[in-house]
């Protein structure tokens, strides 16, 4: 049963390719690049092809050069599999958590920002609008009181200023909420690339989580096969004595 779920479980170099997204080049690079943490076996005919084990290590590989780490680091990484620095990735992790955190709190603050903007630009237009019609008012009774000759003049004159810094104001503050918008929807769209990134860091995490645990068990497994087989021998030595 093992040996047909093996035989199951392989894959053409077409198949990873279409399976994980990466070109057939970057797979033979990646194969001399990588070629410590993983092998491609070949067919009789000198076809490459994968177990679920390289597909794994490939998946790790896809992930963190998606995130423009160099080969470096990408094989310093791998490298703690086995190593002492298994705490690497949760450093990583811990890293852009903050960086993520930091941006979720600087876009409520424009949020935010932008909500006192509006409210005070609403407040001012009609403090603005309430203050030119009580100084007209104002200045038409004091005309008027003069019986001076000019007052409709005036009152003309007045009016046509008060339209004219009227729609001046209204377009400034139109203008302003079109460039607050335009700020905030810029601030959604990084949110939006911060959530997808760290989905995929999310998901690079678990991958290595759980080749460390299989690792770990492997390594265990072969800890106790060692001291059977020392066990068993020393039994027959003794039987024989």
């Amino acid at each position: 049963m093992t040996k047909m779920k093996r035989v199951c479980e392989m894959y053409t170099i077409k198949d990873v390719s279409k399976q994980l997204k990466i070109p057939v080049g970057s797979l033979k690079s990646w194969e001399q690049v990588f070629e410590r943490f993983f092998q491609v076996q070949r067919t009789k005919s000198g076809s490459r092809i994968y177990g679920e084990a390289e597909l794994l290590v490939l998946r790790k590989i896809k992930l963190m050069k998606d995130k423009n780490l160099s080969d470096e680091m990408l094989m310093f990484i791998l490298d703690s599999n086995d190593g002492e620095n298994r705490d690497i990735p949760e450093q990583i992790q811990s890293e852009y958590d903050l960086k993520y955190a930091d941006i979720v709190e600087l876009q409520n603050e424009t949020v935010q920002a932008v909500q006192t903007i509006s409210a005070s630009m609403d407040q001012f237009k009609g403090e603005f609008i309430k203050e030119v019609k009580e100084e007209l008012t104002q200045e038409v009774k004091k005309e008027i009181a003069k019986g001076n000759g000019i007052t409709q003049g005036m009152i003309q004159t007045y009016t046509h200023e008060v339209v004219d810094t009227y729609q001046m104001t209204y377009q400034q503050i139109n203008k302003l909420k079109k460039e607050i918008q335009r700020d905030q929807e810029e601030k959604l769209f990084l949110q939006k690339k911060v959530e997808e990134r760290e989905e995929l860091f999310q998901d690079f995490v678990q991958s290595y989580r759980q080749s460390a645990a299989a690792i770990e068990a492997r390594n265990e497994r072969r800890k106790l096969s060692y001291w059977l087989g020392l066990l068993s021998k020393a039994q027959m030595k003794w039987t024989k004595m």
